[in-house]
């Protein structure tokens, strides 16, 4: 009986060590790690089941099978890939510094000396400034260049500036040495007076010192456009889109100066900053009084409205002038302005139904027949095609195309709105 029981008793030990062998056996493949899920991908991918005898067997197939394919990713990137990348990743911190520094301003007092003594166009500006240069170099201190008042903006230290008037001098020379020797940050170019600005305090009680020339100068900063600038600029930012802007203007100006007031001697200048500058430069307009300035100014100007009336001022029939710059205009318009090279004013759905909105409402009829044609999905008009088709309609519209059935709402338009 009791070897019986011992014998029963080891064979029961075995028994359950056999078992307990096997549950650890059957128990071991859910202790999984990374390589597991890779396994259930992989077998995803087979068309037939794999048969794995043990777990380090199928270990090792995934092992390879993720080198395999990690070592297939890498050779998918070649060298010359590789450095097109950095290449372009080098391009673009480089214009990112760029466009930082731009943003910067740098000034160098050595480098503004280096200018005045190498590059500033001494001779040319006071052979223009003078208007007889040959009486410029006499040492006359009646002649214009001596009585030309000259103005300085210096800063003996960062952030302290100093603005100096009066000042003149008889001979160039005398201003390229004063400009050498003040460095300054800023000339202005002031009138002509009756004696030399640099006496005009023993003059002023007297009353001999006053103006008696000075340029016609027109001011055209792109500040003044930015309700029509749709480039992404606005304020002193400029790029070549909006730039364009300018030139219009100086073309529009130019002609109007020259055809309509009869002057010779226009010159244009970069402000700077944003826009540009036109000195007219006759005797006629030298001497003109502060009255006859204003009435030239107003002569180019447009009243665009207030902000409790936004609709545009203009006489009927249209001012030659006005007709001769829409002539003049509207090439670059179509050009610059409506398409997405541009700004974009007939290139887009929201762009073209503000235009289309801006129009007065007796053009309603308009409007509507040209937004619903221009969103259709088969219109493929070009902006300049938009255009053509919008100055038909609105012929159309206000009687200008003869034996048109649609003349007749020319009669229900008032004068304003078939100038508008």
């Amino acid at each position: 009986m009791t070897a019986t029981a011992e014998v029963s008793s080891a064979q029961q030990q075995q028994q359950q060590q056999a078992a307990e062998a096997e549950s650890r056996k059957r128990e071991r493949p859910a202790v999984q790690d990374d390589e597991s899920d890779e396994e259930a991908e992989f077998e995803d991918d087979t068309t037939e089941p794999m048969q794995t005898e043990d777990a380090t067997a199928t270990t090792s197939s995934n092992a390879n099978t993720s080198t395999s394919a990690s070592n297939a990713s890498r050779a998918q990137v070649t060298p010359e890939k590789a450095r097109a990348e950095a290449a372009k990743a080098a391009a673009a911190k480089a214009e990112a510094a760029e466009v930082a520094k731009g943003n910067e301003t740098v000034f160098s007092p050595e480098l503004l000396r280096t200018y005045y003594a190498r590059l500033f166009p001494h001779e040319l500006l006071t052979s223009w400034l003078s208007y007889d240069p040959t009486n410029a170099t006499t040492g006359s201190s009646t002649s214009i260049f001596a009585r030309r008042e000259w103005s300085f903006t210096i800063e003996p230290s960062p952030g302290d500036e100093i603005y100096i008037r009066y000042q003149s001098f008889v001979q160039p020379a005398e201003l390229s040495a004063a400009i050498a020797k003040r460095n300054p940050h800023k000339i202005d170019i002031g009138a002509v007076f009756s004696h030399p600005p640099k006496d005009h305090k023993s003059l002023q009680s007297s009353g001999k010192f006053a103006t008696e020339q000075r340029e016609l100068v027109f001011d055209i900063d792109l500040t003044d456009y930015d309700g029509v600038r749709n480039c992404g600029c606005s304020g002193a930012k400029i790029c070549q889109r909006c730039w364009k802007m300018m030139t219009m203007a100086v073309k529009v100006m130019e002609r109007g100066l020259r055809e309509d007031f009869g002057f010779n001697h226009v010159a244009w200048f970069y402000s700077g900053r944003r826009g540009v500058h036109a000195w007219v430069c006759d005797e006629s307009a030298r001497t003109l009084s502060n009255e006859a300035r204003s009435a030239v100014a107003a002569y180019f100007e447009v009243s665009m409205g207030t902000e409790q009336n936004k609709g545009m001022n203009l006489s009927h029939p249209l001012h030659p002038m006005l007709s001769r710059a829409y002539d003049v205009l509207e090439p670059m318009f179509i050009e610059d302005v409506l398409p997405s090279s541009g700004h974009s004013l007939l290139a887009n759905k929201e762009n073209w139904e503000a235009l289309l909105g801006s129009l007065p409402p007796a053009a309603e009829p308009v409007a509507v027949s040209l937004s619903k044609k221009w969103s259709k999905s088969n219109d493929d008009s070009t902006p300049a095609e938009k255009w053509t088709e919008l100055k038909r309609y609105l012929s159309i519209l206000i009687g200008k195309t003869e034996g048109s059935a649609k003349s007749k709402a020319a009669k229900n338009l008032s004068t304003k709105d078939r100038i508008k």
